[in-house]
């Protein structure tokens, strides 16, 4: 039996953390994917499956990642990112990796993979079977937006609700304890979830997520709450599932999720129901010919400028409120729009410029973020502002526009601070402005003054060594060094020590 080299004993300590994912393992310019990862992997993505030492491997270059990871995730597949933690260079013995992030269908977070105008959901389902018949807590947590719902389902047809609850909200992933697959009620009824979408990924995650203790302490520390009851849930089973499932998003991320300000109920007295036999057959946002939004009303009513407008209608198509009172209240904003073009027209020429906010602060504080994302709050903010000083003197839109923030110190401090045309990377620096940090522009005079003295070091040596194309050079092992050419090496006086010889 061949013996297992270091590098192959690493894989495997991580792959076991993580043996639910397909493991992208660093190694230099490439993540590389091993035995069992890399045959499934192969197959999607049509790259070419090799052998090193008998074991089966495939890999794809580390800057076209973001193009593979998409067609993984669209498989439904869970994927576990694993960098490289030290210089390999400078490393002793095998290089320290980790796993740095965890990326499944319910948790994207990147525009490219998001639709503009639809939730992109992860949930967490917990329960239990009472005379026959399953009582659910579904909990939906929109990482991309840091939208976060709770329902509870015990009326009705169960499926039929979850259902709503799936297409309403953008679930695309689920996450239940694994004792569910060793009780026949519930594992009966795990089947029937299943099957309810084609492109739903089931997960089952270990029973101690489920902690009704250890919910509670999380969604304490995330809302900085003495008490869970001030979250108004109707039911424990609701804050075991609440709590679980910002654990599970918690650790998969690596990351605080500061963005989830709250946990929402979702009352069903405030909306009309509609089953999903009706939707289907009013066509409200997918089609019968080939389920997508042409025809539909959706696709009738959307004239939304905005991603979050957008994302907004679908869920008030799929949920119209039932309460006389927001109904008519909203039909009269949409009669003073109808009867004032003029008011409307401008409404809409200041949204067309607000950027999708949301998605951008939730990108920002899950590390996603760059400084053009900062640019485009500003913007935006700044067509939020004017917009409400435009229309402050419209008495039909006063408890709209009241309920606007003030943003002056935010657009001032990002106007004061970000470049206006940043560089698309944080790595590449360059993003803020001079003036702004009396501490930064010390670092960077530093910087300039070091470069210069190395130039004129340079052209010092060049001239009293006689040797023009001598050059100083650096590297993060030797650190900084002359570099001469073989035909003037007699020229390098004895007192300069020799460290490499390039052949």
């Amino acid at each position: 039996m061949q013996k297992e080299t270091p590098m192959m004993r690493q894989y495997h300590r991580l792959k076991r953390k993580h043996s639910d994912c397909i493991l992208l393992f660093r190694l230099g310019d490439f993540y590389e994917m091993f035995e069992n990862d890399a045959a499934e992997a192969s197959s999607i993505l049509n790259i070419a499956l090799t052998k090193r030492n008998n074991v089966p491997m495939c890999g794809f270059p580390y800057h076209a990642a973001d193009n593979y990871i998409a067609k993984l995730i669209q498989q439904g597949k869970k994927i576990a990112i694993c960098e490289q933690q030290e210089d390999p260079q400078l490393a002793k013995g095998i290089v320290k990796r980790d796993v740095v992030e965890v990326i499944s269908p319910g948790m994207i977070t990147d525009p490219n993979l998001l639709q503009n105008k639809s939730n992109n959901c992860i949930a967490a389902l917990y329960g239990s079977i009472q005379k026959g018949r399953p009582i659910l807590a579904c909990a939906a947590l929109d990482v991309s937006t840091g939208e976060f719902l709770s329902s509870l389902i015990q009326e009705g047809d169960i499926l039929d609700t979850l259902q709503n609850e799936f297409e309403d909200n953008g679930i695309r992933e689920v996450i239940y304890p694994e004792s569910y697959e060793e009780q026949d009620s519930l594992f009966s009824f795990l089947q029937s979830v299943r099957s309810l979408r084609s492109d739903l990924v089931l997960r089952k995650v270990s029973d101690s997520l489920f902690d009704p203790l250890g919910a509670e302490e999380i969604l304490k520390r995330q809302f900085s709450l003495a008490h869970v009851g001030i979250l108004e849930l109707e039911a424990e089973i609701q804050i075991v599932a609440c709590g679980a499932l910002l654990c599970y998003v918690k650790e998969s991320l690596k990351r605080e999720l500061s963005h989830v300000r709250w946990v929402r109920q979702r009352r069903s007295e405030r909306i009309l129901f509609i089953d999903n036999a009706t939707k289907k057959h009013l066509e409200l946002t997918e089609n019968q010919q080939d389920g997508s939004q042409q025809a539909t009303l959706l696709w009738v009513l959307d004239k939304t400028q905005t991603a979050m407008g957008g994302r907004l209608l679908k869920k008030l198509i799929h949920n119209p409120y039932s309460d006389i009172r927001v109904i008519r209240n909203r039909l009269e904003k949409v009669e003073y729009f109808f009867t004032n073009p003029s008011v409307m027209g401008k409404v809409r020429g200041f949204l067309t410029g607000i950027l999708d906010i949301e998605r951008i602060l939730s990108r920002l504080a899950v590390g996603k973020g760059n400084a053009r994302d900062l640019v485009g709050i500003k913007t935006s903010l700044q067509k939020v502002r004017d917009m409400r000083s435009e229309l402050d003197e419209v008495d039909a839109l006063k408890e709209e526009l009241d309920s606007i923030g003030d943003f002056g110190e935010v657009i001032e401090d990002l106007e004061k601070g970000i470049v206006q045309d940043p560089p698309l990377s944080t790595r590449e620096g360059g993003m803020i402005r001079q003036a702004y940090s009396a501490q930064l522009d010390e670092y960077r005079k530093l910087t300039r003054e070091n470069r210069n003295w190395i130039v004129r070091y340079q052209r010092q040596q060049q001239r009293q060594l006689g040797i023009p194309s001598l050059k100083v050079r650096y590297n993060k092992i030797i650190g900084y060094y002359i570099e001469v050419t073989k035909p003037n090496i007699h020229l390098v006086p004895p007192e300069y020590m020799r460290k490499q010889t390039l052949v």
